[in-house]
C-alpha cells in the first residue's frame, strides 16, 4: 500500500528537521519581499544557508 501525499510530506519533514543538536523546529510564515531580500543578503554576507541564517 502506498503512502498518501500528507504521509510522505510528514516523513520528509521528520528526516530534514533532525540536526546534530536536535533543536530545529519548523516554522511557516509569510513575510514581505523586502524582509526576505534582507535575509537573503545576510545569509550571503555571512556565507551561510538561509536555513541556518
Amino acid at each position: 500500500m502506498s503512502l498518501t501525499n500528507a504521509e510522505r510530506q510528514a516523513l520528509y519533514r521528520q528526516r530534514h528537521l533532525k540536526t546534530e543538536d536536535s533543536t530545529a523546529e519548523l516554522l511557516h510564515a509569510v513575510i514581505n519581499l523586502h524582509a526576505k531580500r534582507a535575509l537573503e543578503r545576510l545569509a550571503k554576507c555571512y556565507g551561510v544557508t538561509q536555513r541556518f541564517a
